[in-house]
């Protein structure tokens, strides 16, 4: 039960524009439907401790390391933020500290469309370099057959070049440095447009994920690489099943797949203009979709 103290704040956060109640309901999958209703009040009550993000641009753990004066006067993060902070220019969240070299752009890519091919293709964007050894344990346990396609950002904290720690793990893996711009979507993108990926019975997408605004980033990554990239026999079983389902597009992990109106957040209008440029009507009522990275078969469609 909220306190007054606690449902005034709750109002206070709500007026404020600066809580994102579909962000939220997507950081707490299981909220109580009173709690869907009125997610302000969720968090007050228990999110704003346990540094669950009310929006994709704050963190209340954050807010408070970066801006000890608030915590030594005893405001809550978010409250001080929307009430001063705002106004200030405070920092609000952490953000990624790398040092990314300059110049790095998309290379010009054209796939030998005669080239010898495995049965399936693996692709992954690399971005935070220490996750390498994590994900490459997981392919050499497979069993099946596969091409492997790794896209890089280069950083000078470094130590060592992540095309030298792929090869050296994958000697005939294709590596290409990127920009870094589009996050893993766009060098996926660049290989599918330069004919790298035709011709696969399916290919796996896979990238170096944190998600550093979810306390559970690490988890939720683990998740669904072994929900994928499991047990090799149980993969390759799964693999073959995947493949003769003839309605099949996308394979993910158990609990991956999401449906729902109130999974758009502020994703509605990018996602009408992207469709509009290529004469697809949006409906807006209907949402259906995998989250994180999937298997997509090509004998339907390539998508991610």
């Amino acid at each position: 039960m909220a306190t007054p103290k606690e449902r005034r704040y709750a109002r206070k956060i709500k007026a404020s524009g600066q809580f994102d109640r579909d962000f939220y309901r997507g950081m707490v999958p299981g909220l109580h439907w009173l709690y869907k209703q009125n997610p302000e009040r969720h968090y007050v009550i228990f999110g704003e401790a346990l540094d669950i993000q009310p929006s994709g641009s704050f963190s209340p753990r954050a807010y408070l390391r970066h801006n000890p004066d608030v915590a030594a006067a005893g405001m809550r993060p978010l409250e001080h933020y929307v009430t001063l902070g705002i106004q200030e220019g405070r920092v609000t969240r952490d953000l990624p500290g790398f040092d990314l070299v300059d110049g790095v752009a998309f290379p010009i890519l054209r796939a030998d469309p005669t080239r010898k091919k495995a049965r399936f293709a693996i692709v992954v964007h690399v971005f935070y370099a220490e996750l390498w050894g994590e994900i490459a344990a997981r392919i050499k346990a497979q069993s099946f057959e596969y091409d492997l396609y790794v896209s890089y950002i280069k950083s000078k904290s470094h130590k060592t070049d992540i095309k030298d720690l792929v090869l050296g793990d994958f000697p005939e893996a294709k590596v290409y440095a990127m920009p870094n711009h589009g996050r893993d979507i766009y060098p996926f993108l660049h290989f599918v447009a330069a004919g790298f990926l035709d011709g696969y019975e399916a290919v796996c997408k896979l990238h170096t994920k944190k998600s550093p605004h979810r306390t559970d980033g690490d988890v939720w990554r683990q998740a669904l690489i072994q929900g994928i990239l499991g047990d090799p026999d149980a993969t390759m079983t799964r693999l073959e099943t995947f493949l003769t389902a003839w309605d099949a597009g996308f394979w993910v992990a158990d609990g991956q797949h999401y449906s729902g109106t109130e999974w758009w957040g502020s994703n509605v209008d990018t996602t009408r203009q992207l469709l509009d440029r290529i004469e697809v009507p949006l409906d807006v009522s209907s949402l259906d979709f995998p989250a994180g990275r999937s298997i997509g078969s090509n004998q339907r469609s390539l998508r991610c």
